[in-house]
């Protein structure tokens, strides 16, 4: 017990994402928009896609459903990430964390993809900015390792994606 209580509130055993207590206004500002666009992207994959004259294809359907479960794991770790950086004394606006917006339980699929496609587009290139802007500073590796392959899951998502449209765009055309 008396071991319990000497490592209780030592700073040695506190883990900080940000040591310098102080967050920078871009920084901070990504990880708002970070946070709001991976809960629409969420939303998105979580929604039921039809398409009138065909059903979705298993391979698409199980794609989508992999994806979104990807996604919630790097939403939680997100998550907390937003938790430490709204905590530091120099930030006073609340970030912006699990939004919850209202999607019509159907969608069409091509649009819905084309939504998906330019939301992943987008949080590739703001997860890259986040990286650059983190890349000299002295955050602990865990994020930077943590930012690094949301980049890859968002790049890889987007490739196959990319082909899926391709096939929607196939099939339109293909029609007689």
């Amino acid at each position: 017990m008396k071991m319990l209580a000497q490592t209780k509130d030592t700073p040695l055993n506190k883990f900080t994402l940000f040591p310098s207590q102080e967050l920078p206004h871009t920084v901070a500002n990504l990880l708002e928009r970070i946070g709001s666009r991976q809960s629409i992207l969420y939303k998105l994959l979580s929604s039921t896609l039809t398409l009138p004259e065909k059903k979705l294809s298993i391979s698409l359907k199980m794609f989508l459903d992999e994806s979104a479960n990807r996604l919630r794991f790097f939403m939680l770790t997100f998550d907390e990430i937003v938790v430490q950086a709204s905590l530091l004394k120099n930030y006073d606006v609340p970030l912006i964390k699990n939004l919850f917006f209202s999607f019509p339980s159907f969608i069409s699929t091509s649009n819905a993809l084309a939504e998906i496609f330019s939301v992943i587009n987008l949080l590739c290139d703001m997860f890259t900015q986040l990286k650059n802007n983190i890349e000299n500073s002295e955050v602990p590796n865990f994020l930077k390792d943590f930012i690094q392959k949301s980049i890859i899951f968002y790049k890889q998502t987007h490739v196959v994606l990319n082909g899926y449209l391709r096939t929607f765009k196939v099939q339109k055309s293909d029609i007689r």
